[in-house]
């Protein structure tokens, strides 16, 4: 199918959200193809996630809680191996809670797309993640996991904040939805390390770029993301996150 536009994503205790954001993506985007991995939970969860299938006509992969990443990384491989789709063929892949504000725009071809993804809790556009100037300063975050240093950590997001508006091209994306052609998914599927249960999925798709080597590039398409809705269901405290964050830091390559 040339040009086909698709939209993956991973539930985990999310179903009424998973149903809105359903909504939202047909009502924008009426023909697009969804993919949604269903990471267990519980029993009734799946139920619930398999009759929201038959109801609303979309592609379920059940799995294991495997985690965010090696959810997605499952989920593109099943969209690979279909043979059905064209590499000009465009793939949303993230989170539950986040979907198009308006009818989806083609999307650049020059470059990886950055998409627009307004955060209703921060009331602010995510994207870039980081820009090159502010991963001149990544090491912060690297020693802070290594050291397992919140100290550290707030240093390097302190300095993340002073200069989020100093121009500077774009590093990384966030990890609420990122988007690839299915030509450049063959390139470098699997992106996530398995060995990672969440976070630093942002990292762990820069350095895709860098296989790429391809720039990012803004985004026509604008998106709402609702935030934290299957993180906290993971991790109920503060000391959990950070300990789960600085050992998914461990697993990235040195770059």
């Amino acid at each position: 199918m040339e040009n086909s536009k698709i939209y993956l994503c991973v539930n985990y205790k999310s179903i009424d959200t998973l149903q809105k954001s359903i909504d939202r993506w047909r009502k924008n985007e009426p023909e697009i193809e969804i993919f949604v991995v269903d990471n267990y939970s519980d029993d009734l969860e799946r139920l619930k996630v398999e009759s929201l299938s038959k109801e609303c006509n979309f592609n379920l992969l059940i799995s294991e809680n495997i985690g965010y990443g090696a959810a997605l990384d499952l989920g593109l491989n099943h969209i690979l191996n279909s043979q059905y789709y064209s590499d000009e063929s465009i793939v949303y892949f993230g989170n539950v809670d986040v979907y198009p504000t308006q009818p989806l725009r083609a999307e650049v071809s020059t470059g990886i797309p950055m998409l627009n993804i307004y955060d209703t809790r921060r009331l602010k556009n995510v994207n870039p993640f980081l820009t090159k100037f502010q991963y001149l300063f990544f090491f912060l975050a690297k020693m802070a996991a290594k050291y397992k240093s919140k100290y550290l950590l707030l240093a390097w997001l302190a300095i993340q904040k002073i200069t989020s508006k100093i121009p500077s091209k774009p590093a990384a994306v966030h990890g609420a939805l990122f988007c690839l052609n299915v030509g450049d998914l063959r390139t470098v599927c699997p992106i996530f390390n398995p060995n990672v249960f969440l976070y630093c999925e942002e990292m762990f798709f820069q350095q895709t770029l860098l296989l790429l080597n391809k720039p990012l590039i803004r985004s026509d398409n604008k998106f709402e993301h609702i935030g934290s809705v299957s993180t906290g269901s993971y991790f109920s405290n503060s000391s959990k996150r950070f300990e789960n964050w600085c050992d998914s830091m461990a697993h990235l390559r040195e770059s």
